[in-house]
């Protein structure tokens, strides 16, 4: 169950304060409906659990309301293509941390980066794991959305490893530096009518597993996500990220 209720909120100029680390991979986003998954099982499986550990791989897979969402690599994703809806765009991903605190103990990070983006019309895809942030960035924005946070490419771990590929949408909507950071100054805060849901009988929690102990974990990850016992507890939510540092696990309690 969940309750549906409308937030007001405003974009603030405040300091950014944050590191910022690009990651050297591209992404893309999938999805397809719970019934598909018999059908790519192994090849699921593979991608999930029995891959190499890759020093800078990100992937995120999350159940909700009957349909597995995944955020992988292209070619990582092309073994089930059979059966996902892979979206065009591509995106870069930025590693985004502020200090010793976890990403689950930070305050106002996400507004502080994108208002700036929003500011700048770059759209975002923001995922917090257990240590940390990632917000992921469309390949054709990524040069202005760097511009919008007072960085360049070069500057959070070098010139752009990927570029957009035959199928990604051209885009030339380039907004010059000093006009994103005029908008940002001169206008006044901007309220927002979002309609969220917030599934309150639902208390979900993150959880994180080592990156080296993650076959340990194999059949305990796959009956939550996959292949519940009859006496389990449902979960509104289920969702798994691998990130360079470690697992995140985001489940019900």
């Amino acid at each position: 169950d969940c309750s549906v209720m409308e937030i007001h909120g405003t974009s603030e100029d405040a300091p950014l304060n944050v590191d910022l680390e690009l990651l050297d991979s591209c992404v893309c986003i999938a999805k397809m409906p719970l019934g598909d998954v018999p059908a790519v099982f192994h090849e699921l499986l593979r991608l999930l659990f029995f891959t190499a550990d890759e020093c800078e791989r990100f992937l995120h897979a999350s159940l909700l309301n009957g349909v597995l969402s995944l955020i992988a690599a292209a070619d990582e994703l092309a073994p089930l293509s059979s059966q996902l809806h892979i979206d065009a765009e591509e995106w870069r991903v930025v590693r985004v941390s502020e200090g010793k605190a976890m990403g689950s103990q930070s305050m106002g990070v996400v507004e502080r980066i994108t208002a700036r983006l929003a500011a700048a019309n770059v759209p975002v895809l923001y995922v917090s794991t257990f240590s940390l942030d990632y917000v992921l960035i469309p390949v054709h924005a990524l040069d202005r959305a760097m511009m919008s946070l007072g960085r360049t490419a070069a500057d959070i771990g070098g010139v752009s490893a990927c570029t957009p590929s035959a199928c990604s949408p051209a885009h030339a909507d380039v907004l010059p530096h000093a006009s994103v950071v005029e908008r940002m100054r001169d206008s006044a805060p901007v309220w927002h009518t979002h309609t969220l849901c917030v599934f309150d009988r639902s208390p979900t929690q993150t959880v994180r597993v080592a990156i080296g102990s993650r076959h340990c974990h194999t059949g305990a990850l796959l009956r939550l996500l996959f292949l519940p016992r009859a006496d389990d507890p449902e979960h509104a939510l289920r969702a798994f990220t691998q990130t360079p540092e470690e697992i995140s696990i985001t489940c019900g309690t």
